[in-house]
């Protein structure tokens, strides 16, 4: 795992970079780190990642779904 998080923190840095925070493939690039941390126990650093990913992507869809 040491060297899972130096890795996923790039990937995600290099996602927002290019894509930008909001994009869709940066929200879902977000839950690998989350997942991570997580896994070590690290609860207070996953915590706002996860929560980032899920407001983003719910502010996603509220965007892309018609409404009636």
């Amino acid at each position: 795992m040491d060297e899972a998080e130096p890795l996923a923190r790039a990937q995600l840095a290099q996602s927002r970079r290019v894509l930008g925070n909001d994009s869709p493939q940066t929200l879902v690039a977000i839950n690998p780190l989350g997942f991570l941390l997580l896994g070590e126990r690290r609860f207070v650093e996953a915590e706002p990642l996860f929560r980032e990913s899920l407001e983003g992507h719910v502010a996603c869809a509220a965007a892309t779904t018609p409404t009636p």
